[in-house]
């Protein structure tokens, strides 16, 4: 273990207490992160890079998988009760990930396809593959990015609907299929329902539904 003026030396020149105690949390989060129960083997992805594009649930990997290994905490901040808002759900990185991503990284597609293009946060708009107790993977979708003073963490939702529609594009005319989520609120709008869906289709496209498949 440090001494106490080896810790002083180590983190002398990180910025103010608060910056230094706050790497300080960090190191220790990366030191201890496998010894929590909420840590899960995930993997990430876009629409393109889905190989497995008709499940969401019981999603296998070969050596050769297209979608990119990510270590993640799945973090539940609420429980269901029929008077209550949707769960909420959250996903945690390590602090060490990287979220700036240079023409050698597997997930480089992000910068050119998704932030230069939609100006997306960190993640958001993008699948995750997660693990269930016994071991299941299911598939869920980063919705948002939710910014604390401590560690940042993303809202997920479970992909729970199959969408099928007609995209317009050019003239042309083209049937497509993609998983979505849905988000059901009741404490300020009278149980409203709403749809979110992944980046691939928040463009300059116009789509209409033909049908909403919800999963069995």
């Amino acid at each position: 273990m440090p001494t106490f003026r080896e810790m002083q030396q180590l983190y002398a020149n990180i910025g103010t207490v608060g910056q230094q105690i706050k790497k300080q949390s960090d190191d220790a989060m990366e030191a201890t992160w496998d010894n929590s129960i909420a840590s899960r083997v995930c993997y990430i992805y876009d629409y393109y890079h889905d190989d497995s594009p008709t499940l969401n649930r019981n999603i296998t990997y070969g050596p050769h998988t297209t979608k990119t290994r990510i270590d993640a905490k799945f973090i539940v901040k609420s429980y269901s009760s029929l008077d209550k808002d949707q769960v909420e759900y959250y996903l945690q990185f390590k602090p060490s990930q990287k979220t700036q991503f240079e023409p050698t990284d597997e997930l480089y597609y992000f910068e050119t396809d998704y932030r230069r293009k939609y100006g997306s946060d960190d993640f958001v708009g993008l699948y995750c593959d997660l693990p269930d107790d016994q071991g299941i993977y299911h598939r869920w979708l980063i919705c948002t990015k939710e910014i604390g003073n401590q560690f940042v963490k993303y809202n997920i939702l479970p992909c729970d609907y199959w969408f099928h529609f007609i995209v317009k594009k050019n003239g042309k005319r083209y049937k497509r299929k993609i998983w979505g989520v849905t988000r059901t609120q009741s404490s300020y709008n009278s149980g409203s329902v709403t749809w979110s869906f992944p980046l691939e289709i928040r463009g300059n496209l116009s789509f209409e539904l033909l049908e909403i498949p919800k999963d069995n």
